[in-house]
């Protein structure tokens, strides 16, 4: 690197002084850890979720998030559980994948075709895009981005779920997401479910006091969560506290009004639920909270129980949904992006004459891929879980159906759903039920007209955002730390930026995405539906979430299953029989070529957040910001905080400003060049004495006489040079 900088050029040297910087993490003189070493119960690591939510909690945020970071980027083997015993619940499907088994004896952990086919979630969440950098001299290359736990990945990392393989081979194929700002996604979509839910309750206190038979119907355009139209509810009281609710034309979340925002489909509705199956599918390490303790709970027969602990998981969810948010600017007016970026919203000079014509595609791609939505409470709850009991039953299939319904199958899945009553969303909603709502009812009774409804609906959210359950842990959201009372310059460098608060508390999070779910058509459906986390539910083939385009132009390849290879192709493959967005693409095909590519940059501005920078450990231990500590379990993470950055970038910038009152290489050498070194004598002076010369024919010389003066030398190093100037 050292040959690329030159000294006449600062900011050069600046620049690749800093890529140099945000790019590098050299581990130093740490002890490796052997890979047969168990990472979830080393002690330094784990986490005890008594201790953690009680009020003598040993653990810092740092910690615990350092923990979670842990879990999430470290390859498990045998000594962390991963894998199945030889007569595990896929042990039939992995023989299909290794048919020789039967003569040589060995059946291994790999099946991929239905989960088993990694060791951690970086393998498959780690890329944020290329870009281009001031360190480079090449013009148009490109560089990694840094800091990409949590990004996305290629279709060579696409997940296949299906419990029936080998026959059919394949049923569910998924791409991975990137996972960044993903606690916003979790809060937004929390609230959305408060909403919901408060309506339906409210309707149904309305048709209570109407007595039994009375019927309450909440219209289309009025049966909303955060000004969103999820179509219409009605519901009639039966008797003794009992109503009939129709939920037939709701649209874009299942009957039980539960906003669930993770997955393609929709099917998780909590960071922690997700993190529960996918280590049970991906690893097989399963977790207490989900398969209960002791020897009745080794569901996977590896001889192996009490897998993955609930405080494991805290710290796990902790990391993921403080991953730092992409964020969002206006584009700049008169761009091809703000151009773009009127389009997508519909409200372009250029695409008006196009939507009067067509009243579905009014807003464009805006209709489903809304750009912010408003989050009241900006702080993450992790939920603190029940451990269920399991049946003493050695039969695979029997213990596997506790937490299935029946008719599901018994093989694990990318999501097995938890009964509705153990369901900590549903913890949460009657939470609101008993005591928010109550209280309000109690206070100001029951809605009268219209307005009081929608006062009612306000107020009761309100105070339900405000709230948690007992055990939660809660981060802030906006300033990490905070809660703990901790300077947020003290934590992980991955965290930050975090999205603006505005006046009044609430954060604009610009997920571009309604979080409701939507018919793709035949072109994009699943072969077959998929379950959510609760039992009962499920999502049919053809629906699917709106994806959050934050982040998109550093995620392809795109949609479900990484079919698209480019955001042109994406766009294209949303038409096709029966997809809502038919008539947005119409309209987009029948724009100008400028304007379609106009599109395309605005989607290109919405890229992933960088790390701010990481730190440098040197040989001896120590870093390049005067820090003597070791290095820790943990020193491989991003872990420059903003107050170090700052600190870093002015220590370079004295440093290049030094440089750049030097003379340059060239100059140097240019004076080096035929140049005599002068001793200073007495007075501190050094003599100069020319000779002059005659020759006629460049071999003999004849002295013609001399010419000499004095000069005095200053303290220190000086330079003189001297010319002869013709008369």
């Amino acid at each position: 690197m050292g040959n690329n900088l030159r000294l006449s050029d600062p900011e050069r040297a600046l620049a690749a002084a800093l890529v140099f910087i945000v790019s590098s993490v050299v581990v130093a003189n740490a002890d490796p850890m052997p890979s047969t070493s168990p990472i979830l119960t080393n002690p330094d690591v784990a986490i005890d979720q008594e201790l953690l939510i009680s009020n003598a909690n040993p653990y810092s945020l740092r910690r615990v998030l350092e923990a979670g970071a842990t879990f999430y980027t470290t390859p498990f083997t045998a000594a962390d559980a991963h894998g199945e015993g030889l007569d595990g619940p896929r042990a039939s499907q992995r023989k299909a994948i290794y048919p020789l088994f039967e003569k040589n004896g060995q059946l291994p952990n790999y099946l991929k075709l239905n989960g088993l086919g990694a060791q951690s979630c970086f393998e498959c969440h780690h890329s944020i895009g290329s870009k281009h950098s001031l360190g480079l001299e090449t013009p148009g290359t490109l560089i990694r981005k840094t800091g990409v736990t949590g990004g996305s990945s290629g279709s060579a990392s696409n997940a296949f779920i299906n419990a029936n393989f080998p026959n059919p081979i394949t049923e569910i194929v998924r791409n991975p997401p990137h996972v960044f700002g993903t606690g916003y996604t979790q809060q937004v979509a929390l609230e959305m479910s408060y909403e919901l839910t408060t309506r339906r309750e409210l309707a149904r206190m309305i048709s209570k006091a109407m007595g039994v038979g009375g019927t309450y119907n909440i219209p289309d355009g009025k049966f909303t969560a955060k000004g969103q139209s999820f179509g219409s509810f009605s519901t009639s009281y039966t008797a003794a506290n009992t109503w009939e609710d129709n939920v037939s034309e709701v649209t874009g979340v299942l009957g039980d009004l539960i906003v669930r925002p993770l997955q393609w489909k929709g099917i998780a509705s909590s960071i922690r639920h997700f993190i529960r199956d996918a280590t049970e599918f991906h690893f097989s390490i399963q977790a207490v909270e989900k398969f209960g303790t002791g020897p009745d709970s080794d569901l996977d027969k590896d001889d192996i129980y009490d897998e993955l602990s609930v405080g494991n998981i805290t710290a796990w969810t902790a990391f993921v949904g403080m991953t730092r948010p992409p964020t969002f600017e206006e584009p700049a007016a008169g761009s091809a992006a703000e151009n773009g970026f009127k389009i997508f919203k519909g409200t372009a000079d250029s695409v008006k004459p196009l939507i009067a014509a067509n009243a579905k595609a009014t807003m464009m791609c805006a209709q489903c891929h809304t750009p912010t939505q408003k989050l009241q409470q900006p702080v993450l709850h992790i939920e603190n879980p029940t451990i269920p009991t399991p049946p003493a039953d050695d039969d695979i299939a029997s213990q596997m159906a506790y937490r299935n319904l029946p008719d599901e199958p018994s093989l694990p899945s990318l999501i097995n759903p938890l009964p509705p009553n153990e369901h900590s969303l549903n913890k949460r909603i009657q939470r609101l039920i008993d005591t928010d709502l109550d209280s309000y009812i109690t206070a100001n009774g029951v809605p009268a007209d219209e307005f009081e409804f929608e006062t009612a609906v306000q107020e009761i959210v309100s105070e339900a955002v405000t709230q948690g359950l007992d055990g939660d842990y809660k981060i802030s959201l906006s300033s990490p730390g905070s809660l703990q009372k901790v300077p947020s310059d003290s934590l992980p460098a991955y965290l930050f930026p975090r999205l603006p608060t505005s006046d009044d508390g609430t954060v604009n999070v610009p997920l571009f995405s309604d979080l409701r779910m939507h018919n793709m058509g035949q072109g994009l459906s699943d072969s077959v539906g998929q379950g959510v986390d609760v039992s009962g539910q499920k999502v049919s083939p053809s629906l699917f979430l709106s994806r959050p385009l934050w982040g998109v132009a550093d995620t392809s390849p795109y949609l479900h299953d990484g079919r698209a290879f480019s955001l042109q192709e994406a766009i294209a493959m949303h038409k096709s029989t029966d997809s809502v967005a038919n008539p947005v693409i119409e309209v987009f095909n029948a724009l100008s070529a400028s304007d379609q590519k106009d599109v395309i940059t605005f989607l290109e501005t919405l890229t992933l957040p960088e790390v701010p920078n990481a730190r440098l450990f040197a040989a001896g231990g120590g870093d390049i910001n005067g820090d003597d500590r070791p290095p820790s379990l943990f020193s491989y993470h991003p872990v420059l905080t903003n107050k170090e950055e700052s600190r870093q970038i002015a220590k370079l910038q004295a440093q290049i400003n030094e440089l750049s009152k030097r003379p340059t290489l060239e100059q140097v050498q240019d004076a080096r060049l035929n140049s005599i070194v002068m001793n200073a004598g007495k007075n501190n002076t050094a003599t100069l004495k020319f000779y002059i010369q005659e020759s006629a024919d460049l071999k003999t010389w004849t002295n013609q006489g001399s010419v000499e003066a004095d000069f005095p030398l200053e303290a220190g190093k000086k330079f003189l040079r001297f010319a002869l100037k013709k008369e």
